[in-house]
């Protein structure tokens, strides 16, 4: 049987519980910096090559960027914009590497334009990491205990990408496109609950065709 959560292009894989009717989630975040409470560091030269891989605009919006150390991302605290504490340190760990090995940036739109794109992307560098190795360890870092997840794999632009859903009850940080190139993990992050019979909306499309 179909999964109701899932795009009717892609095949599921795990089956799981229905996932709610669409409804907005709100994304974009006024912080400036990608995590609350984190202080903005002066990036290496490691990190801004990192960032340069974002787009600079969608739809012809100008986006914001930043970029940071995986270890200098906090462990703690109930603060989340685009990344949660301790997310980098969780990721780190499924890979099996020290988390100042993993870099982080971020791209997401200029709040202040008419009818920004409702999308935001997360890159994590992991050095040194199989590519085929990023996805398997993002989905283990954020398993739920007691919920399977839903996974949908999906050709985007001719990518290979991973919707990923976490938790029975969506919301931004537990529902995400994962996309790899090289040792780099893109996580692109839009506004939208699936249910079935919807497609990818179109402003996802434009981030995940920016991509490498």
């Amino acid at each position: 049987m179909d999964d109701p959560s899932a795009p009717s292009n892609a095949s599921v894989t795990p089956q799981a519980s229905p996932v709610p009717t669409e409804t907005p989630l709100p994304i974009a975040t006024s912080s400036p910096t990608p995590v609350e409470s984190a202080a903005p560091a002066s990036p290496s030269a490691a990190v801004a090559d990192l960032e340069a891989l974002l787009p600079a605009a969608i739809r012809g919006v100008p986006f914001v960027k930043d970029s940071i150390n995986g270890a200098e991302v906090p462990l703690g605290g109930d603060m989340c914009s685009m990344i949660c504490p301790g997310e980098p340190h969780a990721l780190a760990e499924a890979l099996g590497v020290n988390v100042d090995q993993v870099d982080l940036a971020v791209a997401y739109p200029d709040e202040a334009q008419p009818d920004y794109p409702r999308v935001a992307i997360v890159a994590y560098r992991a050095r040194g990491v199989a590519t085929d190795a990023l996805i398997p360890a993002r989905i283990e870092a954020m398993r739920h205990d007691t919920w399977p997840g839903v996974f949908v794999e999906l050709t985007i632009d001719g990518k290979d990408v991973t919707w990923a859903a976490y938790s029975p009850l969506p919301s931004v940080p537990t529902m995400e496109y994962l996309y790899a190139r090289e040792d780099v993990l893109f996580r692109v992050i839009d506004e939208v609950r699936r249910e079935q019979g919807s497609e990818t909306p179109p402003d996802t499309v434009l981030a995940i065709e920016a991509l490498p």
